[in-house]
Parts: structure tokens; sequence; C-alpha cells
């Protein structure tokens, strides 16, 4: 995510990322102009901002893809399901895009994964939410595919993902055990880069 971002933020000023002492935190600065991008600022509103439209909402869908999605192949009993996920603690900001989905003809569900307080442990470090956490998805094949084909995902691990879904449906599979092998090839190639810190390739 710091190589997609630089790459975002390098063609308006001087931009760079290092890892700090702390293992896997990373610190991203760049130096633009401010008012270029005071937008950015004024649009904390909670929800989605007030200068997204119908030409620049796939756009926004895809940075939010980016930074807080992911695009998932996962076996429903003998068949599979490609989905979108998009997900946060900005519960109104989840519903905003729900609604505004569903206005073209998306289906969408969204429920709670996880309260305000509950812990996990990823990789023996324990996190507490802070807030209610929410997931929202996409449910059906068609829908997930033509979504994709309209959302501009800059992040290679995504891309990834995509570009197996596309292979997949040109094959005409339907049953999971015919594409296992290959979700998880992709999933451990993923899993590589991410302890090697080093941008996907494919």
């Amino acid at each position: 995510f710091m190589e997609l971002l630089y790459r975002a933020f390098s063609k308006y000023g001087t931009t760079s990322y290092r890892e700090t002492k702390n293992q896997d935190v990373y610190r991203f600065q760049t130096y633009i102009n401010l008012q270029n991008f005071s937008f950015l600022i004024s649009s904390k509103t909670g929800t989605i901002p007030n200068w997204i439209n119908s030409n620049n909402f796939f756009d926004f869908l895809a940075g939010f893809i980016d930074s807080d999605g992911s695009v998932i192949i996962r076996k429903s009993r003998d068949y599979f399901q490609y989905v979108i996920r998009f997900f946060g603690e900005n519960l109104a900001l989840l519903l905003a895009v729900k609604t505004r989905l569903e206005n073209l003809g998306y289906n969408l569900s969204i429920h709670k994964s996880h309260s305000k307080g509950e812990a996990r442990y990823h990789n023996g470090i324990k996190f507490v939410y802070n807030e209610d956490y929410y997931i929202l998805e996409t449910f059906k094949k068609s829908q997930t595919i033509d979504l994709l084909q309209k959302i501009p995902i800059r992040h290679p691990e995504k891309i990834a993902k995509k570009d197996l879904i596309y292979s997949i449906e040109s094959k005409g599979i339907v049953h999971w055990k015919k594409i296992e092998k290959d979700v998880k090839k992709l999933r451990s190639k993923i899993k590589q880069s991410v302890i090697k810190k080093t941008c996907l390739l494919y």
C-alpha cells in the first residue's frame, strides 16, 4: 500500500516513505501544494464527500477498496463466490455506498463483524476495536464481475485477484475443486510478498 500511495502522490511533489523502528509501521510524507488538495480536508463529513458524483464515483470506490476493502474468491459449499468487500467503523459511509450502488442495480449485504471493545489477535499481536466494525459486500457473481470492470483498482494484490476471477470466468468453471489450487497458490504468493515486504508482482 505504501508503494501505491507513493506512486499516487509523487506526481505532485517530493514524496517518500520508510519503515520505522516499530516493525510493520511506516512513515509516509509528501510535500505538495495544499491549495490543490484542500478539498480532501474539507470533505471529512463522515459520509461520501459532496464532490463525488456519477463521473468519479467508481474512482472513489477504487480508492476505498485499495485502502479499506478486498476482492475475494471464497468457497460456497461445492461452488464459490466472487466478493467485493468494503469494511470499516464508519457505518454512515458504508450505508451511503450501499444505497448508491443499489440505485445502480447492485445487491449488497452489510453486517457488524466486531463490537466495540472486542479484541482479536493477528500474528501474536493484540488488536482492540475502538468502535463497532462493519462489512459491506457484494454476493452475486455477475454483479461482482460487472463492478470489477468499472472500478479502476490499483492495489497489486487486488488486481491479481481480479485477473484470476476473469481467468476463471473465461473457462466457465463453476466448482470450487477446479479452482482451489489456483486460489491457494495466489494466496500463498500474496502472503510471501507480505512476509518479504515486497510489492506483489504477477
